[in-house]
């Protein structure tokens, strides 16, 4: 696998090697990344190249399994970068109602999502059939956490130079934190990502590495296959 010349390329050597991890089972894989990454917006891209080579996609985003705000921000007073690490996401749930049933033999079905952060609310989804062919597409953010780790067949770390993430970030969330959006960053979200890559190096460890610094041009730091 080569550095692509274009977000298109790239999209479809990620395809390819997806298609290399075919498995008699539904395949997951993993679109993990520093936040404003970029990962939903390749998680569709990659998604609807699948699509069109004729391949069954399900697509679940860990932000779907967000705890509620009274968990995330227990000790974000004290404690700001590791409450963000430690305390966002509902990983429980999220194995026993997404991984666990896409490993069984017969009849799985998923709840792809639980929870609104934005409105702080849990919400009702319907349950998702996933057959034996299908590929599923989870993006977000510490997906290589070790309550996560053995479940990804492909796992794709999406990494891009700080201050290029930092202003995308403060640009998304400037409608829900205000003016305290390039401060939320600093005290909270960039040291909880440092935290991330101190105790996993996704950059390293993950099976692909996607600069995505520049969308439009995606490189392939470092490829390899599961396994590799």
């Amino acid at each position: 696998m080569s550095e692509g010349d274009g977000r298109a390329h790239v999209l479809s050597l990620l395809a390819d090697a997806i298609a290399a991890a075919a498995s008699d089972r539904p395949l997951l894989v993993a679109i993990d990344g520093v936040d404003a990454a970029g990962k939903t917006m390749l998680a569709d891209d990659l998604a609807n190249v699948l699509r069109m080579r004729g391949e069954e996609v399900v697509q679940v985003s860990i932000d779907g399994f967000h705890h509620p705000a009274a968990v995330r921000h227990a000790r974000a007073t004290t404690s700001p970068a590791r409450s963000y690490y430690e305390d966002s996401f509902d990983y429980e749930s999220f194995r026993r109602l997404v991984l666990q049933p896409l490993r069984q033999s017969h009849a799985r079905t998923i709840i792809p999502r639980i929870f609104d952060h934005e409105t702080d609310t849990p919400v009702h989804a319907e349950p998702v059939d996933v057959g034996d062919d299908t590929i599923v597409v989870v993006d977000g953010i510490f997906l290589g956490r070790p309550e996560l780790e053995g479940h990804w067949d492909v796992w794709i770390y999406v990494d891009v130079d700080p201050p290029v993430a930092r202003a995308r970030g403060v640009a998304r969330d400037e409608h829900l934190y205000g003016p305290a959006t390039r401060d939320r960053y600093r005290a909270r979200y960039e040291p909880g990502q440092a935290l991330y890559h101190g105790a996993v190096n996704p950059a390293a460890n993950a099976d692909i590495v996607v600069d995505n610094t520049i969308p439009a041009a995606p490189k392939l730091r470092r490829a390899g296959g599961p396994g590799d």
